[in-house]
């Protein structure tokens, strides 16, 4: 009787350990030969999912591959395209300036884009504009929805001001709310 026994508990162990292609025989007929045959068919089953679950995870794995060389391939047509514009655009987060492309640093007088990038986003408003460009974020983040088109004053880095027409509007950058500018 521990024959038997001895036989399933080997094969259980070997699947324990991945090898689901296991075949126990039983010379004996009987219940342990019954038992037998369905552990076989078990184990059988278990081969065919584990070969399915295989195949349909390298089938993933090159769609995921695909989607990644997709989204690197959008990502760089993006900021190729923001870069390009004529139009300033700018990011700032928390009160921050997190991003300016290349018409935004020429506006404000700057060589490089980094001389800009986290600082204070009130830096570059002028004072008499402050409390409306406060106002404005506010209302983007607590309601969620764009600003229109008004009249602010910019300050150079020379320290002269400029006249520009700006709209805003929430969006999520890096995974938090921020407010695009352009």
């Amino acid at each position: 009787i521990t024959r038997p026994i001895s036989i399933l508990q080997a094969a259980t162990r070997n699947i324990s350990t991945g090898n689901y292609d296991i075949n126990v025989e039983m010379i004996q007929p009987g219940e342990f030969a019954d038992l037998a045959e369905s552990f076989n068919l078990m184990s059988k089953e278990i081969y065919r999912v584990h070969a399915e679950l295989s195949k349909q995870a390298e089938l993933l794995e090159i769609k995921v591959e695909q989607r990644t060389a997709e989204l690197a391939a959008s990502k760089i047509f993006n900021e190729h395209l923001v870069n390009s514009l004529p139009d300033t655009i700018a990011i700032h987060q928390d009160g921050f300036i997190r991003f300016v492309n290349p018409a935004g640093v020429k506006l404000l007088g700057y060589d490089r884009a980094d001389e800009i990038l986290n600082r204070p986003m009130l830096e570059f408003v002028h004072p008499r504009y402050h409390e409306i460009v406060l106002a404005r974020v506010k209302q983007m983040i607590s309601v969620g929805t764009a600003v229109s088109l008004t009249d602010e004053v910019f300050v150079k880095r020379d320290g002269s001001e400029i006249m520009v027409e700006a709209a805003a509007a929430p969006i999520e950058y890096n995974g938090r709310k921020a407010i695009v500018v352009t």
